[in-house]
C-alpha cells in the first residue's frame, strides 16, 4: 500500500532527463569495478525512482553484484566480443558434434572439443591478464566453469553477450525494460 505522497508522486509526470540512456546506464554498471556496482546500482535505481520509473527502479535494486569470475567474464564480453562470439559457437559445434557421436559418428567430437578447449584457454589467459592489470584475482578454474555455464545456458549467453552476467541468469535473471 502506498501513502497519500507516494501515489501522488507516482501520478505526477516526471522528467526522464535523469536516465536518459537506461542501456548505457547498465552497461556502464556491469563495466564498473566489482568494488563499485552496489553503489552506483543503488545510484541507478534512486535516480529511475526519482524520475517516476518505479518499476524499474525496483527491477535495477535487484540486480546482484557479478563476482570477481563474472565480472571477468562481462569484460572479456565488452573486449573481446568477436572471441566471445566464436567460443558460443564453438559450443553450439561441440554439442552438435556430441549428439553425432551418440549416434555413432564420432570424426567431428575430436575437432569440435578441440576448437572449444583452445578457446576457452585463449579467454581465460586474457582473463587472468585482465584480472591482474586491475588488481584482482580469481580461480582460472571458475573463469572457466562462468565461460562455460554461460555458454551453455540461453539467459546466460544473452547475458554474456550484453556483458551484464551477475549469475542471476541461472536463476531466470529479470531484465529491465525502458518503460514502466
Amino acid at each position: 500500500p502506498l501513502s497519500a505522497q507516494d501515489r501522488y508522486n507516482a501520478a505526477v509526470p516526471k522528467p526522464l532527463a535523469a536516465v536518459p540512456e537506461l542501456e548505457a546506464e547498465l552497461d556502464d554498471l556491469y563495466a564498473a569495478p566489482p568494488e563499485s556496482f552496489i553503489r552506483t546500482r543503488n545510484d541507478l535505481a534512486q535516480r529511475l525512482k526519482q524520475a517516476g520509473q518505479i518499476d524499474g527502479a525496483a527491477r535495477v535494486k535487484q540486480l546482484r553484484k557479478p563476482t570477481v569470475p563474472l565480472w571477468a567474464v562481462n569484460q572479456l564480453a565488452r573486449r573481446y566480443p568477436d572471441e566471445v562470439r566464436a567460443l558460443l559457437e564453438a559450443g553450439d559445434r561441440l554439442r552438435v558434434a556430441q549428439e553425432a557421436a551418440l549416434r555413432g559418428e564420432t570424426q567431428a567430437l575430436r575437432a569440435a572439443t578441440a576448437a572449444e578447449r583452445k578457446l576457452l584457454r585463449d579467454l581465460t589467459q586474457r582473463g587472468e591478464e585482465l584480472l591482474r592489470e586491475t588488481g584482482h584475482s580469481a580461480d582460472p578454474k571458475r573463469i572457466v566453469s562462468t565461460l562455460r555455464t554461460a555458454a551453455v545456458d540461453p539467459a546466460g549467453r544473452e547475458a554474456m553477450l550484453e556483458a551484464r552476467s551477475s549469475g542471476a541468469a541461472a536463476r531466470a535473471r529479470a531484465r529491465v525494460d525502458h518503460a514502466d
